[in-house]
């Protein structure tokens, strides 16, 4: 990402001075950071509600009454993994997380499914097939409720809903990722009432679990502070280089040499970060909410392509580079053609079978 990071900013830096667009880019030297804080803000403020909110589903055991519906068809999927092992228990406490909007509770728990597989590895540089096809799951970013983008387009006063949307993407990406690795290897309901309803059933579970929900959410809320340093520098480097680059003129040129329409150049930059970096992609994301709306097709979009894949060049670092996995053989190839064609979907959806 720090590679990326310094293309974006010295290419913009140097198109701006020979194009003589130094004017323009020295004024994103200021907005940056206002840019960057408003992003902040509502990223900050969801997190520390969900994390309280997620808390008290892991207190109340949610996850768990969830992997143990999981395990029987994880076990189709990881066939030489024994379905009553320790290993199908943290693989399918992963895809539970994930499946609730519980990334952060997600990660950890996949470092105990690589530790696992990787003990069971004959060739300790090389990743085994299950390995791959469990970093694939975790890249293909399969949810039932995506909660960040929800919230993100609630607070931009969204009417239209994507939901339904976002669950089909979401599915249609892990079943296409899968289905790249297998040929490599040889409702409409409104937002609101979803994110209603889910809180809803979280708090009846907790009532009969024995635990004291505020101190679980205050719990949960707490960790966030941990998170919000960080959060805000990264946001802050990441906004400045987008700006720089586009604000020096070099996408408009791009552009125009290619003969593309200048207002897909934001979607295009989105579809084109993604799978590098998760936070770009959703400030590239923000950016087209204030520009088209939050409700427009574009907007709409946008939401679809953040709420699919996951950042893959990440996922594949961190969870192969923890057990020390230096041949990843057809991880990153498979993802690619996943996450491509995972946008080509979004695009006919938005094209065939939204209104907006």
């Amino acid at each position: 990402m720090s590679k990326i990071w310094f293309i974006f900013l010295f290419v913009g830096m140097l198109f701006s001075l020979v194009s003589g667009n130094y004017q323009e880019v020295s004024k994103v030297i200021v907005s940056s950071g206002m840019d960057s804080f408003k992003i902040f803000l509502k990223i900050s403020l969801l997190m520390f509600f969900w994390n309280g909110i997620f808390e008290i589903a892991k207190d109340a055991k949610l996850t768990k009454y969830v992997t143990k519906i999981l395990k029987k068809p994880l076990s189709l999927v990881f066939k030489s993994v024994d379905k009553d092992s320790l290993c199908m228990e943290y693989i399918a406490s992963n895809v539970a997380a994930n499946l609730l909007g519980l990334g952060a509770c997600a990660t950890p728990i996949g470092f105990k499914v690589m530790e696992e597989l990787q003990n069971n590895n004959p060739n300790k540089s090389i990743a085994t097939r299950d390995m791959i096809k469990f970093v694939l799951i975790n890249i293909s970013s399969l949810s039932v409720i995506p909660t960040t983008i929800l919230g993100l387009r609630l607070n931009e006063n969204a009417k239209y809903d994507v939901t339904v949307l976002c669950i089909i993407v979401s599915l249609f990406s892990f079943i296409i990722t899968l289905l790249f690795e297998m040929i490599l290897n040889s409702f409409k309901r409104w937002f609101m009432v979803v994110i209603v309803i889910y809180i809803f059933i979280v708090l009846v579970i907790s009532m009969f679990s024995d635990i004291n929900v505020f101190d679980s959410f205050i719990k949960g809320s707490k960790e966030t502070y941990k998170q919000l340093p960080s959060l805000f520098v990264n946001i802050l480097a990441i906004i400045f280089s987008i700006n720089v680059f586009i604000k020096s003129g070099i996408v408009d040129y791009i552009f125009n040499l290619l003969k593309i329409n200048n207002n897909y150049k934001l979607i295009i930059m989105q579809m084109f970060l993604k799978p590098i970096s998760w936070s770009s992609s959703l400030l590239l994301m923000n950016n087209i909410f204030d520009e088209f709306g939050v409700d427009s097709k574009l907007g709409v979009l946008s939401s679809l392509i953040q709420s699919s894949c996951d950042t893959t060049f990440y996922v594949v670092l961190l969870y192969f580079s923890y057990v020390k996995i230096s041949e990843t053989k057809h991880t990153i190839l498979a993802s690619i053609f996943a996450v491509f064609l995972t946008f080509l979907f979004c695009i006919f959806l938005i094209n065939f079978f939204v209104k907006v």
